[in-house]
């Protein structure tokens, strides 16, 4: 589907260019491609890419060379942390606090005190390992859960395995929602089935269906989902796969398209990979966001609150249905 509107191709732009330079597979400097090869493949007006790479260029993501290009700002190194907290958007934040009586001084500390990184576990329930570790490594980078996988059917067991219990929210897949869910009203925690970003498709995955791309996985069953999702969304990609302990990283040709999974990076732990890399990105859609931050605020929240014997109870109920194991 094109992409028109200027706001959403900034925020493209800007979500793709930090995560290259989080992988490493961009480096300050480096020639980005012309607004009218943008447009092309945004299939919309130069004109919008133009004033959308404007935006990023006041942010001091890219610097725009007249006569001769745009090219990934020298600054851009230095955000690859923090990802789009431009000075503006910060202060929009900080300003929104005072109007609610909020010292700016104050939202740093409390925010941390409110997500308390660690304090959560969330069981992540998906169809294959590949699946699995990449949710778990959002997660822990995004939203400071402590997180754990479990396949589908560990939790149609009864009773459910003891490390089931201890869980304080399960984060599912649509294809596995229905065993999660029944799972989490047993032990009475909260369920959220992830939604994957509308805009997936506008990065390199969206040129996948132009050329070949090597996805080297840990299990052969994430390739065929990743195809069957590729098709669904109209891009019918030319997917070879490189599973590890199977297939020889050998066959990947040296200028080949290669999407590597958090499992397989796990495994490989610095092995070489021919051919260029495409960096990992984020999966959750901004409503699935929203479900889980809400739900980490929440459940916090009881945890200090004088009603934290509720939280007791529901501890009680985990143990109740918990096996050993």
């Amino acid at each position: 589907m094109p992409v028109r509107r200027r706001a959403d191709i900034v925020e493209i732009l800007r979500r793709r260019l930090l995560t290259a330079v989080r992988a490493g597979t961009l480096l300050p400097g480096a020639r980005l491609p012309s607004a009218r090869q943008a447009a092309a493949r945004f299939e919309t007006d130069p004109r919008v890419v133009l004033a959308a790479y404007g935006e990023l260029q006041a942010e001091g993501l890219v610097e725009i060379r007249e006569r001769s290009g745009i090219f990934l700002a020298e600054a851009a190194g230095d955000r690859s942390g923090t990802g789009g907290l431009t000075d503006s958007w910060v202060a929009d934040i900080l300003t929104a606090a005072i109007a609610r009586e909020v010292s700016a001084l104050d939202v740093a500390d409390e925010i941390q005190r409110r997500l308390r990184p660690g304090a959560l576990l969330a069981l992540v329930v998906a169809g294959n390992a590949d699946q699995r570790e990449g949710l778990i490594e959002e997660l822990r980078a995004d939203y400071g859960l402590k997180a754990q996988g479990q396949p589908p059917n560990v939790l149609e067991r009864r009773p459910l395995p003891r490390a089931v219990g201890r869980a304080d929210l399960v984060v599912a897949t649509s294809g596995t929602a229905e065993v999660a869910q029944a799972a989490a009203t047993l032990l009475g925690i909260p369920c959220i089935v992830i939604g994957v970003r509308a805009d997936l498709l506008s990065g390199d995955w969206r040129h996948f269906g132009n050329s070949p791309v090597h996805v080297v996985s840990t299990d052969a069953q994430f390739v065929e989902m990743a195809r069957l999702f590729l098709n669904a969304q109209g891009n019918a990609a030319k997917i070879h796969p490189v599973v590890l302990g199977r297939d020889p990283l050998e066959s990947v040709p040296a200028d080949a398209t290669v999407y590597i999974t958090r499992a397989a990076r796990t495994q490989l732990d610095g092995t070489f990979v021919p051919g260029r890399i495409v960096p990992p990105i984020r999966l959750f859609a901004s409503a699935t966001s929203r479900e889980l931050l809400e739900t980490i605020l929440r459940l916090n929240a009881a945890a200090d609150a004088a009603a934290s014997p509720a939280r007791r109870t529901r501890r009680a109920k985990a143990a109740l249905w918990s096996g050993p194991g």
